[in-house]
């Protein structure tokens, strides 16, 4: 792959990366129960954030 081609699909995915997550937070944070329950969903995504450092100390810690 050419270094313009690779340049351009690098470019074209982190401007569509970009734009699909501002939109998403936009509408997501717009639902009533959201807004009724921020701290709570934040408290759910840090959760589920933590759940593969969780499964990794676990399988260490087996051995």
């Amino acid at each position: 792959m050419s270094y313009s081609r690779f340049t351009f699909f690098n470019l074209a995915g982190a401007i569509s990366w970009v734009a699909s997550l501002s939109l998403a937070g936009y509408f997501f944070g717009n639902l009533p129960w959201v807004q009724k329950n921020l701290t709570a969903v934040i408290l759910g995504i840090i959760a589920v954030s933590m759940i593969p450092v969780a499964i990794g100390w676990w399988q260490h810690r087996k051995g």
